[in-house]
Order: C-alpha cells, then structure tokens, then sequence
C-alpha cells in the first residue's frame, strides 16, 4: 500500500488560527503547490489555502518558489 494512500485526508479547519496551524505541519513534511496542499484534505479548499499562505508569508513563516510554483515551511 502506497503511503500517500495509507494517510487518511483530514478535514480543513473552519478557524484561521487552526488552518494556518495545518499549513505549517503539512509544509513542515514537505514543499507544495496550492493544489498538492488542497489535495491533503477532503474538502480541497483551494481559495482558504491560498489565503493562509499569503498570510503565513506576510509573517516570514512561507516562501512561495514563482520558478516552480511551490511554497516552502520557513522555521
């Protein structure tokens, strides 16, 4: 069984503060895109991503790579 299959999606966070807490642990595992991020959880909330990784940016805590469309976990 693949890994990625074994690891049950959870579902996105409705609060901000615990939304940015999951953005911070999935980018801690590894870099995404927005749509490998969305892919993480069953709801797949692309537009509550993208908003939370502005935010995370904006306070030194991501990066976003424009060359290769992927965010980094800073810290």
């Amino acid at each position: 069984m693949r890994l990625a299959a074994a690891k049950a999606k959870r579902a996105f966070p409705k609060a901000a503060p615990e939304q940015l807490k999951a953005l911070r642990e999935t980018l801690a595992e590894s870099p995404h895109g927005v749509e490998s991020l969305a892919g993480q959880f069953k709801n797949k909330p692309r537009q509550k991503i993208e908003d939370g990784l502005l935010s995370l940016a904006a306070v030194g805590l991501a990066e976003y790579d424009d060359a290769n469309g992927i965010w980094y976990g800073i810290g």
